[in-house]
């Protein structure tokens, strides 16, 4: 995108870096794939064992949001009300993004993708911006509810229970951007 800069992208390898770590340290391990979504997705879709559930098990909580983070094997049990459907990726977690129609465009790719393979999207607000209100009205109200809620904690250990491969990090060569550095750039990760 003409609006991504290699200084993003530093940003990025240096949280997922510090997140790994963190990972790591409970028991887990993180798992890249590169590429464009859903296409990411259906490569770690195809990575799963196959099972098969109803399709009364899919859903979404929150389609008008961004589908661009991590992805997760647990689901609710199966119901027996629907015709069965078979998939291997059980959700999806993320965090709901404001973004570009580049961004918005990618959303609505995963969410068919998702409603199609069976995956559950489960979003989560990180900034406080409520999206497609009727009006601004109460804005502010919705805001600061929002970012009153307690934090949730972190897990006290993960468990790597699929052996999945990881693609590693993106670099500037492989998404043809030039390596401009801005020193004035923020660092990636928590610690910074």
């Amino acid at each position: 995108a003409d609006d991504f800069h290699s200084s993003h992208l530093k940003f990025i390898n240096e949280g997922l870096h510090e997140f790994n770590a963190k990972v790591r340290a409970l028991g887990g391990h993180l798992v890249t794939r590169k590429g464009t979504l859903p296409a990411a997705f259906e490569s770690l879709n195809i990575a799963f064992p196959t099972e098969t559930v109803t399709d009364g098990d899919a859903a979404q909580t929150n389609p008008s949001s961004s589908a661009s983070s991590s992805s997760s094997s647990s689901s609710p049990p199966p119901s027996s009300s629907s015709p069965s459907l078979p998939y291997r990726l059980r959700a999806i977690y993320t965090h709901e993004e404001t973004a570009n129609r580049l961004a918005r465009d990618r959303t609505e790719r995963v969410v068919k993708w998702a409603a199609r393979k069976g995956v559950t999207i489960h979003w989560y607000n990180q900034t406080g911006v409520t999206k497609n209100l009727k009006t601004r009205d109460g804005w502010a109200k919705l805001w600061a509810k929002e970012m009153n809620r307690a934090i949730l904690p972190p897990p006290r250990d993960l468990c790597s229970c699929v052996n999945l491969t990881s693609d590693g990090l993106l670099w500037e060569e492989e998404l043809e951007i030039v390596r401009d550095r801005k020193p004035e750039a923020m660092a990636g990760g928590e610690s910074q």
